[in-house]
């Protein structure tokens, strides 16, 4: 939900200005979210991370691309939304079928909460 809140403030900001940077900056966001050491806005507050499976690092750029590709697709993007929230109900490992497509699966890691913590024990 926050990384849709990101992509809406995005998009309010197009319509107001009319220049296609806000789109092509929603457009990086939603594609690259989560090649920031693995993490997007919405997985660093709730302390999630995606990882490689192959490597088991966090996942880059090209991971982060695979994996979200299906949300950038017209018509895809909406039949995603479903067909994704029933794919991680039904899979094992609780993966979606962009994470399927990337080798990459969601983890607990070091997110808002533990850098508050470290901070008020530094």
């Amino acid at each position: 939900m926050i990384d849709s809140l990101v992509v809406m403030t995005g998009w309010v900001f197009y319509v107001q200005s009319q220049s296609l940077v806000y789109t092509f900056a929603c457009v990086a966001y939603l594609l690259l979210r989560d090649s920031a050491s693995g993490r997007s806005l919405g997985k660093f507050c709730f302390g999630l991370v995606v990882i490689d499976l192959v490597t088991g690092r966090p996942t880059g750029r090209a991971g982060s691309a695979k994996r979200n590709v299906l949300f950038l697709l017209p018509g895809a993007n909406v039949a995603a939304m479903f067909l994704e929230s029933a794919s991680i109900i039904r899979d094992v490992q609780g993966q979606r079928l962009g994470d399927r497509i990337a080798q990459t699966q969601v983890v607990q890691g070091f997110g808002a909460k533990e850098l508050v913590a470290s901070i008020q024990d530094w």
